[in-house]
Order: C-alpha cells, then structure tokens, then sequence
C-alpha cells in the first residue's frame, strides 16, 4: 500500500442505503469507486448493523483487508468474519432496563448475541 498523500487515510462506509442501494446491489461504480481509492492509499472498511455473515457478499468484491464493524459496533471481526477482533457487550441490568422499556410500548426488541444471529421478541 503506498503512502497517503492526503489528510484522509482510512474510509469507512455503513452497507444498507450507503454502500448498497436499497435495492441491496453492490454496483460496479461503488466497487471500482472503492478500488480506486485504495490505489491512492486511503484504506477502506464496512459497518452495519447486519451480523458478520450478512456482509459476506462484500468481502471478496471489494478486497475487504480491514476489520469489519457488525451489529453497529458490537463486534468487530476480521475479514473471515469469525476471527473476533473485539466485542463490545452492554452490562446485563442495562438490557434488562432498554429491553423493558422497549417491550412497555409494545415495540420489537432484537437482542444480538455472540452466536452468528439475533433473536426477536
């Protein structure tokens, strides 16, 4: 990777309605955007708040090289989406308090675990 010329060195784009289109295509212009910015030295990353695997169809396209951010922040995993860089969980009376308040006005609640998913309730 050369040297970065400029004051910007690293990009990192959220999947859903930014880097794909609602649709949910990666477009050729956003992949040759991306690898053209790599070639200037700007490294490029993902975040969402999908689970590691629902990026999968990213990785290979875009030569993904650096950690990828899933479930908004709560873990960060390389590349292979299993190797766990970090994981970042809420301490247990803290989910318990959202998780009622959400339920209070009878709202969906969506719990991400450290398995691959989440669950509904």
């Amino acid at each position: 990777m050369s040297d970065t010329k400029g004051p910007i060195s690293l990009v990192i784009a959220d999947v859903d309605g930014t880097l794909v289109s609602k649709e949910k295509i990666l477009t050729q212009r956003a992949i040759d955007s991306i690898h053209k910015m790599e070639g200037l030295g700007v490294r490029f990353a993902i975040t969402s708040g999908r689970p590691p695997l629902g990026m999968a169809m990213l990785i290979e396209p875009l030569k993904i090289s650096q950690p990828v951010a899933a479930f908004n922040g709560g873990v960060l995993v390389k590349p292979d989406l299993k190797t766990v860089v970090r994981e970042n969980f809420l301490p247990l009376e803290v989910v318990k308090k959202a998780l009622k308040l959400i339920l209070d006005h009878k709202l969906d609640a969506w719990i991400y675990t450290d398995k691959d998913g989440s669950s509904a309730m």
